[in-house]
């Protein structure tokens, strides 16, 4: 039951941390927004951000590691309870409990590779729409320039 307890210790971590992501995106895309090209102030805290970007997504990772690696760890310990062979049954079933894990295994693999297909297709829009606001950014001040404001 320990492990049932701290697999919720880990997701409500992750979830903090996965809020700490969003609040650091938002705050990326307000000073993208409002900051004034070339201003040091925007551009130091644009880096500032971007170091708080990685080090929340560095932390997020690690809990979601943490998170599957216990959870494979009691389905495990629950698959070994759940198996008492004889020592004459022992080797064909531990050929059939290793060919059952492979298999769990790649389809674990299939589902995250998933999942991170999905994050970078994300993370790729995400950079495409902060370079097209940047672009916009640039041209509506190359506007106010050439009106003189």
């Amino acid at each position: 039951m320990a492990t049932l307890d701290q697999l919720h210790e880990l997701a409500g971590k992750g979830q903090e941390q996965l809020q700490e992501v969003v609040a650091v995106v938002r705050q990326l895309f307000a000073v993208l927004g409002f900051g004034k090209a070339g201003d040091a102030y925007s551009l130091q805290r644009q880096l500032e951000l971007q170091q708080q970007y990685i080090t929340a997504m560095a932390s997020l990772k690690t809990t979601l590691t943490e998170c599957c690696s216990l959870a494979a760890a009691q389905a495990a310990s629950d698959a070994r309870a759940d198996t008492q062979v004889s020592p004459i049954e022992a080797p064909q079933a531990a050929a059939e409990a290793l060919t059952a894990r492979a298999t769990q295994l790649q389809t674990e693999l299939g589902l995250r590779n998933e999942v991170v297909k999905q994050l970078i297709d994300q993370l790729r829009q995400m950079l495409e729409s902060m370079c097209m606001w940047e672009s916009h950014r640039h041209a509506l001040e190359k506007l106010k320039l050439a009106e003189g404001h």
